[in-house]
């Protein structure tokens, strides 16, 4: 990682470039009320850097993305891309609540996501800054290959499979 007068230089898609403004110009709604993970946003930013901006309103106040600003300050990064939106507080909180609840309310596809995770974990850099772990795959694979109504020919009673990282459950 490039370092300059002790700053991270921060790694921002080329397409998020006319977006881009000082960390300093944004700060956090003081109402937030997620808790992210800031190391794994982190491991993501590092991997694959900024690719989707994160969202304020035109006082540099975050209604999303709360959790990549505290990451790229975490790394040092001096900047981030940030779209800014004309909301009124009213809108602003309801939209700061939609965005932190609505990816809660998927759910996986338990075949896609175990395809999907051991093929990413086939990579050079593996799961790197997705959040899941190789341990995370090999439970997960488990549990499916022991659940015979996932195809896996565990035989044996029917269980619960649980992704270890989102909670999401089959039967």
């Amino acid at each position: 990682e490039e370092i300059t007068a002790d700053r991270a230089v921060p790694k921002i898609a080329s397409e998020l470039a006319e977006l881009v403004q000082p960390v300093d110009a944004l700060k956090p709604h003081p109402e937030n009320p997620r808790r992210g993970n800031i190391a794994a946003i982190a491991a993501s930013l590092e991997r694959f850097g900024q690719v989707k901006p994160v969202l304020a309103l035109e006082d540099g106040t975050i209604v999303a993305g709360h959790h990549v600003y505290y990451a790229a300050r975490h790394l040092g990064w001096d900047r981030v891309a940030a779209v800014r939106v004309a909301m009124d507080e009213e809108k602003a909180r309801a939209y700061l609540l939609a965005d932190n609840r609505i990816s809660e309310l998927g759910t996986y596809d338990s075949d896609s996501l175990g395809r999907l995770l051991a093929e990413v974990d086939s990579y050079d850099t593996g799961l790197e800054g997705t959040g899941y772990k190789p341990e995370d795959l090999k439970r997960f694979l488990a549990d499916l290959d022991a659940d015979p109504t996932s195809g896996g020919g565990g035989g044996g009673e029917p269980k619960d499979v649980c992704c270890p990282m989102c909670g999401h459950r089959v039967s």
